[in-house]
């Protein structure tokens, strides 16, 4: 307690130096002069440390004793205030400082949006505008009940929503709605056609009649398993046809693009510009406008006033780059990129698996061609509603098998 006090009223320490430093002590205690620490460091030396505002005291007991008193360091807030007054510039510029953190961290500065995977970041951002939370909005005034309730009113596609918000940053976390899966309805007839042409190597009907056998070619709109069964009396009942149908089905695929393509080479001339943005609002550092060139590279490097996971301030410097890029003819490499994008085109449309492929590249009239020639096992079944009056004579409801 003693040592926080005498940290907080000030303190020096000087270098007492003479033929008699005990002297020096002796007329400090006559003068009733407080010394907080004394060390003797040499025969003819001792280091005091007194208050500050006996300063004046102990320099007149030093030279009294015919001693001399050179200060050698400062310490408490005392000293501190006096260094702030020495220098009133570098103190107004500190308490602006705090003053602008401490009211920064009352407004949002930055947004993240976590836990999205169907819904956009930007549809959620456009309806938490819409509820207030945006980028400069003060934060102590939300409520999160009914911010909450807006922004699912807003979002019927997301089940569950909360605001986070850590000093000038909102953690935005979601739960987005599990979907209903879609009802069969086995009351309605249907026929199970084929979606595609190929030849059937498998043939599983678990209700309804088949209309084709393995080994059979069939063309894309053909029935495979009929939902009107015809029993061994000659009577016809519709039901909803299940199973499922296998085949081999082939497909052939073309792409071309030009033989020569133009690229961008090395940068022949190069310019950095600068901007300055306070809030939402930009300051640019330059007259010209700021559209580029086509053949022209432009990086944008952000430098923001942060410190990550402590707070963030409405200031960023903008550093843009641009750089003239000359167009360099290449030829070939096409063929490869085409194909890939061939064969991953033939992947999300077939239902099965791809058993056999191979491409063939040929040119013509300044063109590449790359065609692409698979052979697939995949399930061609689709499911059609039929009219049970069609296969019946009468408007009848259909049954299930």
């Amino acid at each position: 307690m003693y040592s926080f006090f005498n940290r907080l009223r000030g303190s020096v320490t000087l270098k007492i130096s003479g033929a008699q430093p005990e002297a020096f002590i002796n007329e400090c205690v006559e003068r009733g002069a407080e010394l907080i620490f004394a060390l003797p460091v040499e025969n003819y030396c001792t280091v005091v440390t007194v208050p500050s505002r006996q300063l004046k005291r102990v320099r007149r007991a030093a030279a009294a004793s015919g001693c001399t008193a050179e200060i050698v360091g400062r310490g408490g807030t005392a000293s501190l205030g006096r260094l702030l007054l020495r220098r009133i510039v570098p103190a107004v510029c500190l308490a602006l400082c705090l003053a602008l953190l401490a009211w920064s961290k009352l407004f949002l500065w930055e947004i993240e949006v976590k836990g999205a995977e169907r819904v956009s970041e930007g549809e959620i951002l456009s309806a938490l505008a819409d509820c207030g939370v945006k980028t400069g909005a003060f934060w102590p005034s939300f409520t999160s009940d009914l911010i909450r309730a807006e922004a699912l009113l807003k979002l019927p596609e997301l089940a569950w929503l909360t605001v986070n918000v850590y000093g000038s940053r909102a953690e935005i976390v979601v739960r987005e709605r599990v979907p209903v899966p879609e009802l069969i309805d086995d009351r309605t007839p249907a026929d199970i056609v084929a979606e595609k042409s190929g030849f059937v190597t498998r043939m599983l009907a678990l209700a309804g009649q088949e209309q084709t056998a393995e080994g059979s070619a069939v063309l894309a709109g053909e029935t495979l398993i009929a939902g009107a069964v015809t029993s061994a009396l000659g009577e016809t009942r519709c039901v909803r046809a299940y199973g499922d149908v296998t085949a081999l089905t082939y497909y052939e695929m073309t792409a071309a693009a030009p033989d020569t393509v133009y690229k961008k080479g090395g940068a022949e001339t190069s310019n950095t510009r600068w901007a300055l943005k306070f809030g939402n609002t930009r300051i640019n550092f330059y007259n010209n406008s700021s559209i580029s060139g086509v053949d022209c590279d432009k990086i944008y490097i952000e430098h923001k006033a942060e410190l990550k996971g402590l707070f963030s301030l409405p200031i960023t410097l903008i550093e843009e780059r641009t750089a003239d890029c000359a167009a360099l003819a290449v030829s070939g490499g096409a063929e490869e990129r085409m194909a890939a994008e061939l064969l991953d085109t033939l992947m999300q449309s077939v239902n099965g698996e791809i058993l056999r492929s191979n491409c063939t590249v040929y040119r013509a009239d300044g063109l590449v061609y790359v065609c692409l020639r698979a052979e697939c096992s995949e399930s061609i079944g689709k499911t059609v509603y039929i009219n049970p009056s069609d296969y019946t004579g009468s408007d009848i409801t259909g049954e299930t098998g």
